[in-house]
């Protein structure tokens, strides 16, 4: 739960926003709040680059495409949770920091106070590698193998968060561009071999360098 819970009215006539906290007591109330913006002057950018193996089948069908879509970011995740997350060090003779998943470490312990941002690698013998097999008939044999750098960021506000839940949601974020990147291509692809039926199928996908999430 919430301690000291507010309550945030709003004025029909001026649209005036109000805090109000609860005060116990012998005669409970709720009573005006003092409420002070927060700098956050301990605000951490945690990011990424991380690069990505797809393999995935080129003669989908409008109807599988979130179907292959959802098992590249599965499969993104579980190669991510396989691999060694370590925070990059500011000094370049520094050891890399690895990160443990059983721990209760908090960003503010993992990280420098004077610090601002931080890279997260993550450490593969090789490139994070997701295959995903034939969907909905289109097991046709024909793969494609698409290889991408993915760059993703997470905004730490408060560094007494647990480190793992930071790089969580950074690993979350890789995972969810690397679906959406290849949902544009799978997309564009297929209004391409609509609109050239009878030719040649192509050899490659395209991904886009940038995509934002839905």
């Amino acid at each position: 739960g919430i301690p000291d819970a507010l309550v945030l009215t709003v004025d029909p006539t001026s649209s005036k926003l109000t805090f109000w906290k609860h005060e116990g007591g012998a005669k409970p109330a709720l009573r005006p709040a003092q409420v002070k913006g927060d700098s956050h002057k301990d605000a951490l950018l945690m990011w990424t680059a991380t690069p990505l193996d797809l393999v995935v089948p080129r003669g989908s069908s409008a109807a599988n495409i979130d179907a292959i879509v959802g098992r590249v970011q599965s499969g993104v995740t579980a190669a991510l949770q396989k691999s060694i997350a370590a925070l990059a060090p500011a000094a370049e003779d520094a050891p890399l920091r690895i990160v443990d998943f059983g721990s209760e470490q908090t960003v503010l312990a993992a990280t420098s106070k004077d610090s601002r941002e931080v890279r997260v690698d993550f450490l593969n013998n090789g490139t994070a590698l997701a295959v995903v097999p034939g969907v909905g008939g289109s097991d046709s044999g024909y793969c494609i193998r698409l290889r991408c750098l993915v760059v993703a960021m997470v905004v730490v506000l408060r560094r007494g968060a647990e480190l793992r839940q930071a790089v969580g949601l950074l690993r979350d974020g890789v995972a969810a561009s690397a679906g959406e990147r290849l949902r544009l291509a799978l997309e564009e692809a297929e209004e391409d071999d609509d609109e050239g039926a009878g030719a040649a199928r192509p050899s490659r996908l395209q991904l886009p360098w940038r995509t934002f999430g839905r």
